[in-house]
Parts: C-alpha cells; sequence; structure tokens
C-alpha cells in the first residue's frame, strides 16, 4: 500500500472564490454553490501523528500506510471556549496557523471527514480558514450541508428527447421522466436563476401533504441556451435545501 502524505500542496481557488460569494450575498444561488463546492473539495486539516515521519525534502512527510499510527485531529477555541475543527482550503491558509507542538502536519481530507469528527465530538464545531474567510458550522449546519449533499449526489440528470419553451409544459415532461423510485409526483414549482450567458431553472417537486405546507422534495436543474424566455412569472416568498418552501406552483397532476 502507498505511504500516507502530509502536508500536500493544496490549492482550492473556485471554492475560496466561492465561499467569498456566499458571505457576501446568501442566496440559493450561492448557497447552493457553497455546499456542491465544499462537498466536492479537499481540505487540509492538522493532525498530530504519533508516529516518526519521513521528511520527503519537498516540505511533505510520510509515514508508511502499514504503521498503526494514532492520527489526533487539532482543535482551535473561541474567546467564549467553544471547540472547534480547523479546515484549510489551501497551503497557505493552512500556514496562517501555527503551533509548536511536535509532529502536526497537515492531512488531506474531505468533507466527510469533519462530518465524523464533529458527529463523534458533539459539542464541537467547523470552522474553515479561521484566519481568513472564517467560515463556522456547528452541529446543526453540518447536518443540513450533508442532507443537502446527499440530496444533489443521489438525484440524476433529467434530459427531455424534445426541448420546450414553456415551464409548464417543461414541468410536466419533467414530471413524466421521474425515477420509478421516487414518489408519485404532484406539484411543481421553480426557482428562476439567472447565470450568463445561461439561464439555470431550479425544479422543487412536492410529493404529498398540504401544497401549503410544501416540503422540497427532490431538485432537478434545467439549463437553457439561447431558447425563449419561460412565460411564467414566479412569486417566490422562501426557498431552502432543503427546508420549507412556498411557491406559486406552475405545474399541479390533474386528479
Amino acid at each position: 500500500m502507498a505511504d500516507v502524505i502530509f502536508n500536500r500542496p493544496l490549492q482550492n481557488e473556485d471554492l475560496e472564490a466561492t465561499l467569498d460569494a456566499y458571505e457576501k450575498d446568501v442566496n440559493p444561488e450561492t448557497e447552493h454553490d457553497f455546499i456542491a463546492m465544499l462537498g466536492a473539495a479537499q481540505l487540509l486539516a492538522p493532525v498530530q501523528v504519533d508516529a516518526e515521519l519521513t521528511d520527503n525534502g519537498d516540505g511533505t512527510f510520510s509515514i508508511d500506510s502499514e504503521v498503526a499510527a494514532q492520527l489526533n485531529y487539532q482543535v482551535i477555541q473561541n474567546q467564549k471556549e467553544e471547540v472547534f475543527f480547523p479546515a484549510f482550503t489551501s497551503t497557505e491558509e493552512y500556514n496562517k496557523w501555527s503551533t509548536d507542538v511536535e509532529g502536526v502536519v497537515g492531512l488531506t481530507v474531505s468533507l466527510e471527514t469533519y462530518a465524523a469528527l464533529m458527529s463523534a465530538n458533539p459539542d464541537t464545531g467547523l470552522v474553515i480558514n479561521a484566519f481568513g474567510q472564517n467560515v463556522v458550522m456547528n452541529q446543526d449546519n453540518m447536518n443540513y450541508v450533508m442532507a443537502t449533499l446527499t440530496q444533489m449526489r443521489e438525484q440524476d440528470p433529467i434530459t427531455l428527447e424534445e426541448p420546450v419553451d414553456d415551464q409548464s409544459d417543461f414541468a410536466a415532461k419533467l414530471a413524466e421522466q421521474l425515477p420509478e423510485n421516487m414518489p408519485e409526483m404532484n406539484t411543481v414549482w421553480a426557482i428562476d436563476l439567472v447565470r450568463a450567458p445561461e439561464r439555470t431553472l431550479i425544479y422543487v417537486i412536492h410529493t404529498e401533504g398540504d401544497p401549503e405546507e410544501a416540503k422540497a422534495q427532490f431538485f432537478a436543474f434545467a439549463t437553457i441556451n439561447n431558447a425563449p424566455a419561460f412565460s411564467n412569472v414566479l412569486s417566490v416568498e422562501e426557498i431552502g435545501y432543503p427546508r420549507a418552501a412556498a411557491f406559486t406552483p406552475i405545474y399541479n397532476k390533474a386528479n
């Protein structure tokens, strides 16, 4: 098996730009991008290794994968004595954090690692780039992000054989193309997000219950290039991933 490498060079310029956009303007679009990018990214976690590290001479260190080494994930505290696991999006951000503890190096991990750490330590949180963007997530935030990522990853793209230029027609066709394992669809709402030069629509499909108390059950993303503007005008009151949502429905299944 390959050696475990620490202090691997890391850059996440797209993720950092997404974090900046989210902090400047929190809305459904920036939230979606933030969660999607964070879920796909690798992060640097400072860990203390209780085994001898081999200096590779290029700034990285390694241990043999067969060595039974204990990894102790480092934490930091704020002025309220709240405890956080620090995560860094790049080597540059990681280098802003310093410690005199012997054997502490940076391990490249995914967001799932932090979710597991926080689940095992419920009173802890996560702080991303503590000496830069300083994005803080508590346990509720992490649960929400992981649930949203699960929804994003489980949905399959839906492609229509023939394009349509009417939003209601699209929603009806979308309903016909739902995966077989989805509950019977009753109502479709749409949120219009403009991303030049493309026009992106997020379709929220509700499957049961009172439409006025609808919960977002499924997300379908449609990107339209060089297509006429859809005719329907929506009155969006609230949007979440996957919080309660109240929209003007663009499609209702006939009884």
